[in-house]
């Protein structure tokens, strides 16, 4: 179960722990009008980062520019836990 956290270093931290424990949740880009897509992340604490591996062929390797931003949605195998991510994509 999520636990309550005190700060915003004890949410972040647990963050990573809950992305660790279940690897796929929904990508998409803002403003591209596709469809979230099922993706499989691996996390990159020390760069602070998610990496996504698809082709690039994909209609989603092909909407990525520069300044594009990603939204990633989470939720834990035991849906206690959920999270909506912002960030640029590359």
């Amino acid at each position: 179960m999520a636990q309550h956290v005190a700060n915003d270093e004890e949410a972040i931290d647990q963050l990573w722990s809950r992305l660790n424990d279940t690897r796929s949740g929904l990508l998409w880009l803002v403003g591209s009008g596709q469809h979230p897509q099922p993706m499989t992340h691996i996390i990159d604490q020390d760069g602070g980062a998610l990496w996504f591996i698809t082709s690039i062929e994909s209609d989603l390797a092909k909407a990525v520019d520069f300044g594009s931003l990603a939204r990633f949605t989470y939720q834990s195998q035991k849906g206690d836990y959920h999270a909506a991510l912002l960030g640029s994509i590359e």
